[in-house]
């Protein structure tokens, strides 16, 4: 949800405009990237060496974090370990692209994305989210799993009976299939190190604090210069 106001009755006709650049920053694409986490305390963790790549176009946070790693690093010896949603242009193989030569690259689904979308794609059969999340996530059955899905697409009867729920369980299939892979949970890898990644949201503050509840925004360059 995008939140806008405006101080004064004479700024209202200007509410769509701030509206719509407030839509485009929400928008904006990048990555972040850092050479360990840390933890500063029992509930927070630290970012060492964390730069973020953050840009309106991803085409142009992909070229200046690729060009950064290049021109920083060696990573021939080195293990990777990437998080993201799954989303356009946040696949493995994007991944591969910005790091380049390395030693080791794992890549991980982003664990609340993964539950957002078996939550949305179940809403109308709550009971069995859980048990779902539990086949994937925790025990990482892919032979449950599919046998929960079949057991879901079976009770689609009488007033479940839809194309839509039948469109979004389909959907929800064909999405923990191609993403097997990246799903594997980080204890069942048996890598090298002993903390897993995770998404930064307190790196988000500097937006979060300046949109909500505040009504303030950007022109496009104020929002470039956010970065």
């Amino acid at each position: 949800m995008l939140y806008g106001r405006v101080s004064t009755y004479k700024q209202k006709h200007d509410l769509a405009n701030q509206m719509q650049e407030l839509q485009d920053f929400a928008e904006k694409k990048g990555y972040q990237v850092c050479e360990d986490i840390i933890n500063v305390s029992k509930t927070r963790r630290k970012r060492v060496q964390a730069k973020e790549f953050v840009f309106l176009s991803r085409l142009n946070a992909l070229q200046e974090i690729k060009a950064y790693l290049a021109n920083t690093y060696d990573l021939s010896d080195t293990l990777i370990i990437s998080n993201a949603d799954g989303s356009a242009g946040y696949a493995k193989k994007d991944f591969d692209e910005i790091v380049g030569r390395c030693k080791q690259h794992e890549h991980f689904l982003d664990v609340f994305h993964l539950n957002k979308k078996i939550k949305d794609c179940l809403g109308f059969m709550p009971a069995m989210q859980s048990k779902l999340i539990s086949a994937v996530e925790f025990k990482y059955d892919r032979h449950l799993t599919d046998v929960i899905l079949d057991t879901i697409e079976s009770n689609l009867v009488d007033e479940l009976n839809t194309p839509e729920n039948h469109e979004n369980l389909k959907r929800l299939r064909s999405y923990l299939h191609r993403r097997w892979v990246d799903i594997k949970p980080f204890k069942m890898r048996h890598l090298s190190v002993i903390k897993a990644i995770g998404c930064c949201e307190s790196n988000h503050r500097k937006y979060t604090y300046r949109v909500k509840g505040q009504g303030k925004y950007w022109s496009e360059d104020g929002a470039e210069g956010m970065c």
